[in-house]
């Protein structure tokens, strides 16, 4: 944490310097971790961006999580990830790229298997 808020203090001196620190997991940060980065989110040296499984009303500090946007990311569901993947083709088609076409059922296989063993393909 500390060379974190280092180098964004580094980055806030230069012209135009971005300084966001994302982590994943913050459900796993104690209490004083997570009071630790609050002076800096307060006075603009850190922008964070802070991931979580757990609900955040109860594993995140109430100071940090009063400044903080909270959003709900849920699964997309089979039908949802076809229709991604028809727009990407689509896009890619008008953008000059290859016509690519996928065959109706084609996805149904995968989209069928759980998330963790389609990581790898």
């Amino acid at each position: 944490m500390r060379a974190a808020v280092e180098r964004a203090q580094d980055l806030r001196r230069s012209p135009g310097g971005r300084r966001c620190c994302s982590s994943t997991r913050w459900h796993r940060f104690n209490k004083s971790q997570q009071d630790a980065f609050l002076p800096y989110v307060e006075d603009g040296t850190l922008c964070f961006i802070g991931a979580t499984t757990e609900n955040p009303s109860f594993e995140i500090n109430s100071a940090l999580l009063s400044r903080a946007r909270v959003y709900v990311l849920r699964a997309l569901s089979a039908d949802d990830v076809k229709e991604v993947l028809r727009r990407a083709l689509r896009h890619e088609a008008a953008a000059g790229g290859a016509r690519t076409e996928i065959e109706p059922d084609a996805l149904e296989p995968w989209l069928a298997r759980p998330m963790a063993t389609r990581a790898g393909h």
